[in-house]
Protein backbone atom coordinates (compact mmCIF):
# COMPACT_ATOMS: atom_id res chain seq x y z
CA UNK A 1 0.00 0.00 0.00
CA UNK A 2 2.49 2.48 1.05
CA UNK A 3 4.86 1.52 -2.47
CA UNK A 4 1.59 1.95 -4.67
CA UNK A 5 1.02 5.57 -3.16
CA UNK A 6 4.47 6.33 -3.99
CA UNK A 7 4.75 4.88 -7.49
CA UNK A 8 1.13 6.79 -7.87
CA UNK A 9 1.14 9.86 -5.73
CA UNK A 10 -2.72 11.16 -7.16
CA UNK A 11 -2.02 14.61 -6.84
CA UNK A 12 -0.55 14.05 -3.44
CA UNK A 13 3.18 15.79 -2.47
CA UNK A 14 6.03 13.97 -1.07
CA UNK A 15 5.49 15.25 2.03
CA UNK A 16 1.94 13.59 2.39
CA UNK A 17 2.52 10.50 0.79
CA UNK A 18 5.40 10.57 3.51
CA UNK A 19 3.44 11.61 6.45
CA UNK A 20 0.53 8.81 5.34
CA UNK A 21 3.28 6.13 4.90
CA UNK A 22 4.62 7.45 8.61
CA UNK A 23 1.21 6.73 9.63
CA UNK A 24 0.81 3.20 8.50
CA UNK A 25 4.00 2.00 10.03
CA UNK A 26 3.40 3.64 13.49
CA UNK A 27 0.02 1.89 13.35
CA UNK A 28 1.83 -1.60 12.48
CA UNK A 29 4.10 -0.51 15.57
CA UNK A 30 1.18 -0.03 18.12
CA UNK A 31 -0.85 -3.49 16.47
CA UNK A 32 1.91 -5.76 17.22
CA UNK A 33 1.85 -8.01 20.43
CA UNK A 34 3.77 -6.26 23.35
CA UNK A 35 5.06 -10.00 24.68
CA UNK A 36 8.71 -10.28 25.43
CA UNK A 37 11.06 -7.32 26.53
CA UNK A 38 13.76 -7.00 28.60
CA UNK A 39 15.30 -10.00 30.45
CA UNK A 40 17.39 -9.93 33.47
CA UNK A 41 20.82 -10.87 32.79
CA UNK A 42 20.77 -13.43 35.56
CA UNK A 43 18.10 -15.41 33.65
CA UNK A 44 20.59 -15.27 30.38
CA UNK A 45 23.45 -16.44 32.03
CA UNK A 46 21.71 -18.80 34.30
CA UNK A 47 20.61 -20.33 30.30
CA UNK A 48 23.81 -20.06 28.92
CA UNK A 49 25.70 -21.73 32.10
CA UNK A 50 23.22 -24.63 31.51
CA UNK A 51 23.71 -24.85 28.10
CA UNK A 52 27.17 -24.76 28.26
CA UNK A 53 27.40 -27.29 31.12
CA UNK A 54 25.08 -29.49 28.86
CA UNK A 55 27.51 -29.51 26.28
CA UNK A 56 30.07 -30.34 27.91
CA UNK A 57 28.86 -33.29 29.50
CA UNK A 58 27.94 -34.53 26.36
CA UNK A 59 31.96 -34.99 25.89
CA UNK A 60 31.38 -34.92 21.51
CA UNK A 61 32.75 -32.04 19.32
CA UNK A 62 29.69 -31.46 17.74
CA UNK A 63 27.52 -28.99 19.36
CA UNK A 64 25.00 -28.74 16.63
CA UNK A 65 23.95 -30.55 13.88
CA UNK A 66 26.82 -32.32 11.52
CA UNK A 67 26.76 -31.12 8.05
CA UNK A 68 28.09 -34.35 6.81
CA UNK A 69 31.70 -32.43 6.34
CA UNK A 70 34.15 -33.55 8.82
CA UNK A 71 36.42 -30.62 8.48
CA UNK A 72 33.74 -28.17 8.44
CA UNK A 73 32.29 -29.62 11.78
CA UNK A 74 35.55 -29.63 13.14
CA UNK A 75 35.84 -26.48 12.29
CA UNK A 76 32.24 -24.95 13.18
CA UNK A 77 31.30 -27.70 15.67
CA UNK A 78 28.14 -28.09 13.40
CA UNK A 79 25.40 -26.18 12.57
CA UNK A 80 24.34 -24.12 15.59
CA UNK A 81 20.95 -22.95 15.61
CA UNK A 82 21.50 -18.90 15.35
CA UNK A 83 23.24 -19.89 12.31
CA UNK A 84 21.94 -18.41 9.15
CA UNK A 85 22.37 -20.91 5.83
Amino acid sequence: EIADSAFNPEGRTAEEILDEAERQIFQIAEARPKTGGPVGVNDLLTKAIDRIDTLFNLGEGITGLSTGYTDLDEKTSGLQPSDLI
